[in-house]
């Protein structure tokens, strides 16, 4: 019997062999009295094409790829161009694809080795690319032996990036989108003149470590895409070997196991023989006798080690491994914690284009060009809520092909971490090995969901210094955290700001619900009221310093304002609102200033709270309204705000409101009314003694004046307005605008060395403060004294200024009318 099989395998390997020279007319096995036989058909020869149509070899198919992604960046950019070349005149002799698929489908073939590239396309190949079968790797090596000298000249002949260098690398399924800056500084690291012999890329699961690993690695191999300033010596290794201990990957719907794991140093080893030195691979039973093999030929061959996802080996002789390397050999590691023996370099998630980009790579890709179409909006909501972690963005775009459902229900199911596996896939293991106070840490950040300082953190929880920084560490160390403190700025671990990736926020809710249904929700608004009403005991009139810090946190307080609202937290809401109101608007944060009125406006109703609802709908909500020029809304604002400021009995907010309303008169061009209202106002700050508020009404009404041509006392009013406010504290901005005022009665008084000065200290108080909208203000003042000088070639530049400045932090139309009479009047071209 056993005879017998040898005969039919014998039988086999002629039919095989001759299939290699000849294509077998038929043929078939045969059962005939319990035995098989080969039933062999004559053979036919098969009319060859022209000899120049030979099949790609794999090193070919593999250069000829390279050059197209250099030149195009995907296949499917350039089966376009290849389609539209095929049909160009100067090919219309030639046999026609009829479809880009024909063409898709040719180069494919060709590609994997299963049939002859065609010749239009060869010629196609060489129009494009500039590449001919003479430049291909098999046609660049030539089999007949050389003398020295000629083996010297051609050994370099070979393009780049040929796999004759030993390794294991694996391929690279998607190009790396961003991170030249992280690839460079690695290059540098891993360069012969460089002594870090160890290199740790960090980060959270799933942000595309193995991938900038192998992307560093495939440009050493093939010496491509390296520094300038680099040489090429500095970066080639002559050997790759590539091992991974993960132990799980994420599969569609489902997380699978691997089967290839090398997570301890016995196989690691192993690996490293079989590349090295594949006669030794199992010669060697002993650990030490591999080790010591090992490390004679990373002594003899520069070779870079990668060891991919170090955080499931827990073979702690791995690591002692590791920071033995010996030179010239270099070692790349990936882990989710921060590797303090080597030189670490932690990997944030792509910034928002690049997700974007990243996305649109994908649905442009050979494999989804045809069955991904998103839109932009699709695309955006995507990158934002997959908050730039490439393996999200990859699992979402696999999860809409693979189900064709639409897209917004992939990324609703993202927050779900009951039927989507990709977020206990990236958190769960991390979030299961750090302690207990890092996780009631991400509970604390997660409620929010914005940045919040560490000290805030350690006092809503009630942790002590030692041991929130021992948890702000370890979670710094995993990644769970991002820091987004100005890193140039040295600061204690506890003052530096953190927030969550969007999905870990999704993970922390769904996962950690009873550490959230423990914090002390009443203890965090106290804090955070305690934190917007500091240090000057005046919260109408904030200091410089408490804007800036409300800036820096406007997200975390209207958090607070909406999470006390929704708690029934009435009284805290009010309080809140009136200690961020004027530093929002102050910030031109009108539209969030607005809403956390509204909030406000319906928690006094429900207190029954007249003095409040008058401040809220009188100081923020009206003032919102004019503002924005929505004169309907304002009026009703006011005229509630004013009805329940009698009900309180407030002559404060009473006159407040008359002044507003003489604003609003003027601004609708009622000046007898707007001089009515506002001479009551006036009266009733006369005799409350409130200098501020004083102030500010005698500022309108010189504004008031000017309009109404009375100019002396225009003047009279802005200058009592100034000496009213100069011992007052926080009063920078008040003064900036009635120094601006008075540069613009000035100019039209035609006293400009006066309008200068005035304007000159409205600029350095508005630049100190970082109000770039005053600023424009004052350049538009400047245009105008520089027109009234007829220097129309300054007022030009100083309008210029002006304009580059109301795009971006007001409105364009502030500008439009003095712009186009000053270009008129300078001789340049009005533009649309």
């Amino acid at each position: 019997m056993r005879a017998e099989l040898t005969s039919h395998r014998q039988g086999l390997g002629e039919a095989q062999s001759g299939a290699k020279r000849l294509v077998l007319d038929g043929g078939k096995w045969q059962k005939s009295g319990g035995k098989f036989t080969f039933n062999k058909m004559q053979p036919k020869l098969r009319k060859l094409g022209r000899p120049t149509a030979e099949r790609l070899s794999p090193e070919d198919a593999f250069f000829i790829k390279a050059q197209i992604r250099d030149t195009y960046g995907s296949l499917a950019k350039f089966y376009e161009e290849a389609f539209t070349e095929a049909r160009a005149p100067k090919f219309r002799g030639r046999k026609q694809p009829s479809e880009l698929a024909t063409v898709d489908r040719a180069f494919d073939n060709a590609f994997s080795g299963r049939r002859a590239l065609p010749e239009i396309y060869w010629m196609v190949l060489e129009e494009l690319l500039n590449v001919t079968r003479d430049k291909l790797p098999s046609s660049a090596r030539s089999p007949a032996p050389t003398t020295d000298r000629e083996s010297a000249a051609t050994q370099n002949t070979d393009p780049p990036g040929l796999p004759t260098t030993p390794n294991n690398l694996p391929r690279q399924d998607r190009s790396v989108i961003g991170r030249e800056n992280e690839i460079s500084a690695l290059l540098y690291a891993l360069s012969k003149s460089n002594r870090y012999w160890l290199v740790s890329i960090t980060g959270v699961g799933g942000v595309g470590k193995s991938a900038l690993a192998l992307e560093v690695a495939r440009r050493c191999l093939e010496l491509r895409g390296l520094p300038e300033i680099l040489n090429l010596d500095e970066l080639k290794f002559d050997a790759f070997v590539w091992t991974s201990a993960k132990k799980r990957e994420l599969d569609g719907p489902s997380v699978r196991l691997r089967l290839s794991v090398k997570s301890n140093l016995s196989s690691i080893l192993q690996e490293v023989l079989r590349v090295l030195a594949p006669e030794n691979a199992g010669a060697m039973p002993s650990e030490e006798r591999q080790r010591d093999k090992v490390m004679e030929l990373l002594r003899r061959k520069r070779t870079l080690l990668i060891v991919d996802n170090m955080e499931t080996i827990e073979d702690e002789q791995v690591l002692a491994f590791l920071q033995e390397v010996p030179f010239p050999s270099k070692a790349i590691i990936t882990d989710r914690r921060a590797v303090h023996e080597s030189r670490s370099f932690p990997l944030t998630e792509l910034s928002e284009e690049e997700a974007m980009q990243m996305i649109r790579d994908q649905c442009a890709s050979e494999l989804n060009a045809h069955r991904l179409q998103l839109s932009d909006a699709q695309i955006e909501a995507i990158a934002r809520k997959t908050g730039g972690i490439p393996l999200a963005i990859i699992w979402v775009l696999g999860r809409i092909v693979a189900t064709r459902c639409d897209p917004e229900s992939v990324i609703r199911r993202l927050a779900d971490a009951g039927s989507c596996p990709l977020l206990d896939f990236l958190f769960e293991d991390s979030f299961r090995l750090v302690r207990e106070d890092a996780r009631r840490l991400m509970a604390a950040l997660a409620l929010p969901g914005t940045l919040v300082r560490g000290d805030m953190l350690g006092d809503w929880l009630n942790i002590g210094r030692n041991d929130l920084e021992d948890a702000l560490d370890e979670l710094r160390q995993f990644a769970l955290i991002v820091d987004e403190s100005n890193q140039s700025v040295p600061l204690p671990t506890i003052q530096r700001s953190y927030r969550l990736l969007p999905l870990a926020r999704d993970f922390v809710m769904s996962r950690a619900a009873t550490l959230i249904d423990r914090l002390d929700r009443s203890r965090i608004h106290e804090r955070l009221l305690c934190f917007a009403s500091v240090e000057d005991g005046n919260p109408d009139w904030p200091s410089i310093e408490k804007i800036d810090l409300i800036d820096e946190h406007h997200e975390l307080l209207a958090w607070g304002v909406e999470d006390a609202f929704n708690s029934g937290h009435h009284e805290i809401v009010l309080q809140l609102v009136r200690a961020l109101g004027y530093a929002l608007g102050i910030r031109g944060y009108n539209t969030l200033r607005l809403r956390l009125a509204e909030l406000a406006e319906h928690a006094a109703k429900a207190m029954n709270n007249p003095l409040d609802l008058a401040r809220v709908l009188i100081t923020n909500k009206a003032w919102v309204y004019f503002f924005w020029a929505d004169y309907a809304k304002c009026s009703t604002a006011l005229e509630e705000g004013f009805a329940a400021s009698r009900r309180a009995k407030d002559t404060l907010l009473e006159a407040v409101s008359l002044r507003l309303k003489a604003q609003l008169a003027k601004e609708q061009k009622n000046l007898a009314d707007a001089e009515s209202l506002l001479t009551e106002a006036l009266r009733r700050f006369n005799d409350i003694g409130d200098a501020y508020q004083l102030a500010i009404t005698l500022g309108t009404w010189g504004s008031l004046s000017r309009d109404l041509r009375n100019y002396q006392e225009a003047e009279s009013s802005l200058r009592e307005a100034l000496r009213v406010l100069s011992p007052l504290p926080n009063a920078e901005e008040l003064r900036s605008i009635m120094c601006q005022k008075l540069a613009k009665l000035m100019i039209e008084l035609n006293r400009l060395p006066e309008a200068e000065e005035y304007n000159i200290q409205a600029e350095a108080i508005l630049a100190r403060l970082r109000r770039q909208v005053g600023v424009a203000y004052c350049k538009l003042n400047l245009a105008r004294i520089a027109e009234r000088r007829s220097d129309f070639k300054r007022a030009l530049d100083y309008a210029k200024e002006a304009e580059v400045l109301f795009v971006q932090y007001g409105d364009k139309r502030e500008i439009a009318a003095d712009l186009q009479r000053i270009q008129e009047r300078a001789g340049k071209p009005v533009k649309d």
